[in-house]
């Protein structure tokens, strides 16, 4: 069966609830967000965030500073990706967020945001999802080894928190 009333057949994974890594900023500059609560959440799982990409179409690499991101206020969000990890070592520390823009783009379809900040907004609206797995183990560890692997290849094997 196809379409709307296709049923899932083997191994899945099912958002059944989400929670806030930081408290939500709904409106104002939001230059305040607790970012050491988003940092803690990604040393456990990746966050889906929303933020200002008003500027990102010319992103190429390095480090997107929060004064080249633009506005952190709530109202500015027009994007929502996924933050999955940090690298607070690195000479210009950096959060590292997935991007949907195939992976031509950016690093390889990730960005490097400026760690200090609550860049382009990061944290304004960080969810972190209730994920319901249908894996067998053999299942559950090769996605396991999956994500190891893709995170050194985004990061370029760079030593950063590992999600």
């Amino acid at each position: 069966m196809t379409g709307a009333d296709a049923q899932l057949s083997g191994a899945y994974a099912q958002v059944t609830g989400y929670s806030y890594a930081t408290p939500a900023c709904t409106s104002g500059a939001c230059s305040n967000q607790d970012l050491s609560k988003l940092a803690a959440a990604l040393e456990e799982t990746p966050v889906s965030i929303c933020v200002n990409a008003a500027n990102w179409n010319d992103y190429t690499g390095g480090v997107m500073s929060s004064s080249q991101c633009g506005s952190m206020a709530a109202d500015e969000q027009d994007h929502c990706v996924m933050a999955t990890g940090f690298n607070a070592t690195a000479p210009t520390p950096y959060w590292i967020v997935r991007n949907s823009w195939a992976s031509m783009w950016g690093e390889k379809g990730y960005i490097y945001l400026e760690y200090s900040e609550n860049t382009c907004g990061l944290a304004d609206d960080a969810t972190i999802p209730t994920v319901k797995l249908n894996l067998s183990p053999e299942e559950e560890a090769k996605a396991s080894a999956s994500r190891v692997s893709m995170f050194h290849q985004a990061t370029n094997g760079a030593h950063v928190s590992l999600v």
